[in-house]
């Protein structure tokens, strides 16, 4: 079993995608800026309301109870700032607060389960909590000041974190892509350079639970094109990355013939991805 562990978060429950079910709302929604904007992860996308200075709520409704012990904001302006997460199985007349606090004003070291979340390298952040089940889930953020209103997107679900995966992971490694001519006497041009974060994970089930666990999270939901956080060690969570899969790349899962017993009942797979829509720092 390796060292660290790594987790991944794809599953949102405030996406119609995953949830065609779910009812999002929001104390006021901006043209451009609806509820639903806050989980479709395209980086000019965003969830915002129309108040400045003003305690504003985005809210997913379900129609049955659904777990979450992580949120991630991929798009945010909240640096400095008072968060809230919010569940509630009875429309908010009963609320529990998961979580309550001022989110760091720069990126830091940190683990996923740190009472102020991590802000990574890209200024993300990331915060794991104790698993709550509920049929409401709702992101609050009291009036930031004058002139100001929350601007947010990215995921919040139940995260997956594998028992044994296998190295190398690659959490550093990058590719860089760009358009190059040389003319004829010499000289180089080129197009706006593009550095991104790219690598491959291999992993190993021990059970069939296990199996289900990663091909609802790996194969099911990310397989299917959505982007996904990896955070390759959860200890080290200020080096995530929102990840996408490579075109044309296979992902599946086959039985593990390295075992003693011939790799009855376990599995192995490989993720290769490469970085989504990097944030121009």
């Amino acid at each position: 079993m390796s060292l660290v562990r790594p987790v991944f978060l794809c599953d949102s429950l405030f996406s119609p995608v995953h949830y065609p079910d779910v009812v999002l709302s929001a104390n006021e929604e901006g043209t451009g800026t609806e509820a639903e904007m806050f989980s479709t992860l395209r980086r000019e996308d965003h969830w915002s309301p129309t108040s400045f200075n003003a305690d504003s709520w985005l809210r997913a409704s379900h129609t049955q109870p659904r777990a979450i012990n992580m949120i991630h904001l991929w798009v945010h302006n909240l640096l400095g700032k008072t968060y809230r997460f919010q569940v509630s199985s009875d429309g908010f007349t009963t609320i529990e607060t998961v979580v309550d606090l001022v989110i760091p004003s720069n990126p830091g070291t940190g683990h996923v389960d740190d009472a102020l979340g991590v802000v990574t390298e890209d200024l993300m952040w990331i915060k794991r909590v104790p698993t709550r089940y509920a049929y409401d889930f709702r992101h609050l953020v009291p009036a930031m000041g004058a002139n100001q209103k929350p601007e947010l997107a990215g995921i919040a679900g139940p995260s997956y974190s594998p028992n044994q995966y296998d190295y190398p992971y690659s959490p550093s490694m990058t590719e860089f892509i760009v358009e190059e001519q040389r003319s004829d006497r010499g000289v180089l041009g080129r197009s706006n350079p593009l550095n991104l974060r790219r690598g491959a994970i291999r992993m190993k089930m021990r059970s069939d639970f296990d199996y289900e666990l990663a091909r609802f999270h790996l194969d099911h939901r990310w397989g299917e094109g959505a982007p996904m956080l990896i955070v390759h060690n959860e200890a080290q969570a200020e080096r995530a990355v929102m990840a996408t899969r490579v075109g044309g790349s296979m992902l599946g899962f086959e039985t593990d013939v390295g075992w003693p017993d011939g790799g009855e009942g376990r599995s192995q797979g490989e993720l290769t991805f490469i970085e989504h829509d990097k944030a121009d720092l």
